[in-house]
């Protein structure tokens, strides 16, 4: 419906992440992490990190011997300094998990 009413997907793509995340997140629904996933596997866009995914939080944790997992915050500080390839970052932090767990982490692309 968001479609419908306007929003223009391929636009989005042309954005600069914040601004696409910051009008995706004003569609009913859509929230920052939905925002960010979309960017990454649909977009394509490599500079995109959802520190708010608890398998991104584990990874990393585990990977940097940080225990507890380090919070969104926290996370959102250790990745800038991977800027501009974050979202090669969270792929790569995915499949890592997925090899600790035994399972996929990633959403479906």
């Amino acid at each position: 419906q968001a479609v419908v009413d306007g929003l223009d997907l391929d636009h989005l793509c042309l954005l600069d992440a914040a601004e696409a995340i910051m009008a995706m997140t004003k569609v009913s629904g859509i929230g920052p992490w939905t925002a960010e996933v979309y960017l990454l596997f649909a977009a394509g866009h490599p500079d995109v990190f959802p520190a708010r995914d608890v398998a991104l939080q584990s990874a990393v944790g585990h990977a940097l011997g940080i225990d507890p997992r380090p919070p969104e915050k926290t996370l959102i500080q250790l990745a800038e300094s991977w800027s501009p390839w974050r979202g090669v970052a969270s792929r790569l932090f995915w499949a890592y998990y997925r090899e600790l767990k035994g399972r996929d982490a990633a959403p479906p692309a």
